[in-house]
């Protein structure tokens, strides 16, 4: 079993190695052994590439050197084909995770898998609808050069929600949902993805596809916090819940703490687990 008294978490990456590194440095700092990446990590590269990139490859390479894992909640700015390729931990207390041979000390979490560290139950749901998909080209095998791409695996489907409740209910009880995007009735702040003179209609309503899944999600597995990027800025929120558990509906409270993206302030912090409380390290 995983044992730890505080775990690191960190918002977007997007590839940014110096940043990425120097968040490792900041957790090695701090005796921080397991960190949770909350998406948009940087998964790019080519098909064709069975090894992991330069990016990738430079952040296991520092992991090894600290004695850290870390394992990362996909977003929608990921090559999900690449990840589809990736090798699968097959036995031990990792089983179940998608890997890279070359960079083994980076977890990805399936939609629907959990870990347990210290007795707290982590339940993982990544993915995103991008609202700039009008502004991206979908990927196939070869897209232009320079050309943003964004992936139809992005989306929330109603099998992930299914598997992800499921997974909830074999638990038992769940005390923190790792996601990149956030339910329906929380908060998003003053993230660009609000600016309502930015996007149109058909695009906020196609983001929206992603919140209102992981509602259904919140709802039926009401964990007692929620982590997720995606947003960019920062943000800790209290937010009432319908709960649809058993016959009754009844109401409850959900912490929701989002983290800002690579080179900003507050875009990573501890996990500490006794309370489930948050510290942003900066």
């Amino acid at each position: 079993m995983l044992e730890a008294t505080y775990v690191g978490v960190a918002g977007d990456w997007h590839g940014n190695t110096a940043h990425a590194l120097k968040t490792l440095e900041l957790f090695a700092k701090n005796q921080v052994r397991y960190i949770f990446q909350l998406g948009d990590f940087g998964v790019f590269g080519s098909l064709l590439e069975h090894s992991a990139d330069k990016f990738r490859t430079r952040i296991a390479r520092r992991l090894e050197a600290n004695d850290q894992w870390l394992f990362v909640t996909l977003g929608n700015h990921e090559n999900y084909d690449l990840v589809e390729r990736f090798s699968t931990v097959d036995d031990g207390e990792f089983a179940g995770f998608s890997y890279e041979p070359k960079a083994s000390r980076i977890l990805y979490f399936k939609r629907g898998q959990s870990l347990t560290i210290s007795g707290r139950n982590f339940l993982s749901i990544g993915g995103a609808a991008s609202i700039d998909y009008r502004w991206r080209q979908e990927w196939n095998s070869s897209p232009k050069a320079h050309t943003k791409v964004w992936w139809p695996q992005e989306r929330i489907s109603v099998l992930d929600v299914e598997s992800t409740i499921a997974e909830a209910q074999r638990l038992g009880s769940v005390d923190v949902l790792l996601a990149h995007d956030v339910f329906a009735d929380a908060p998003i702040g003053s993230s660009h993805r609000a600016d309502h003179s930015r996007w149109n209609a058909d695009e906020f309503a196609f983001a929206q596809t992603s919140r209102n899944a992981l509602q259904k999600v919140a709802e039926a597995v009401f964990p007692q916090l929620w982590l997720h990027g995606h947003y960019h800025v920062p943000l800790d929120s209290t937010v009432p819940l319908q709960i649809s558990r058993g016959k009754q509906a009844k109401t409850g409270e959900v912490r929701v703490v989002c983290f800002a993206k690579d080179e900003s302030k507050n875009s990573s912090g501890v996990l500490w687990l006794d309370e489930l409380e948050t510290e942003y390290l900066n």
